[in-house]
């Protein structure tokens, strides 16, 4: 139940990560709201409507670090700085940092946070924290390095670029179809 050589050698770390976002979910959702109208038409040329029917988006002042996170911030500097967090995604459920995000960069970001979505759909739960787990654990802690945030900031750079609507879900299932 660690770490040897950079490598999660379980499936512990995923299966605590993932019943953490499952209890965050189950805490912001009753005060979050479906997509509103403007967002919504905004997203659907690229998001499949069962896809975007159950995100709920959630406003927050701040996002505070995710309990592995804190445990760690407590022992040495937090390898990820909150501050300027703008979103977290939990499974089908967005929330959006009022403090770091302008209203015009609202939109893209929920882009990126629905790209999260459809990455939660391909890979389960505790699938998709066992990747993000140790694509950041293997690359040294580096945000950057997540494969599945690299993809979801690819996706979300051509949406703001303004590219003809691209389908997300062929394009997050054929990336995740490669092993890692």
């Amino acid at each position: 139940m660690g770490v040897t050589d950079g490598v999660v050698q379980s499936r512990w770390l995923a299966r605590r990560a993932a019943a953490w976002v499952a209890r965050q979910r189950d805490a912001h959702r009753p005060f979050a709201q479906p997509l509103d109208g403007q967002m919504k038409a905004r997203l659907e040329p690229y998001f499949d409507a069962r896809t975007l029917a159950p995100v709920r988006v959630r406003e927050v002042p701040r996002i505070d670090p995710p309990w592995p996170l804190a445990m760690i911030d407590r022992v040495r500097e937090l390898p990820l700085d909150f501050d300027y967090l703008w979103g977290i995604t939990f499974v089908d459920t967005i929330l959006v940092a009022t403090d770091a995000v302008s209203e015009e960069e609202q939109i893209p970001n929920v882009f990126h946070e629905c790209v999260h979505v459809v990455q939660y759909t391909h890979l389960g739960l505790v699938g998709f924290m066992r990747r993000y787990l140790e694509e950041w654990v293997t690359s040294g802690y580096s945000y950057w390095s997540i494969g599945l945030e690299r993809h979801a900031f690819d996706l979300q750079r051509r949406f703001s670029d303004g590219a003809a609507p691209f389908p997300v879900e062929a394009e997050v299932n054929a990336r995740l179809a490669v092993p890692f």
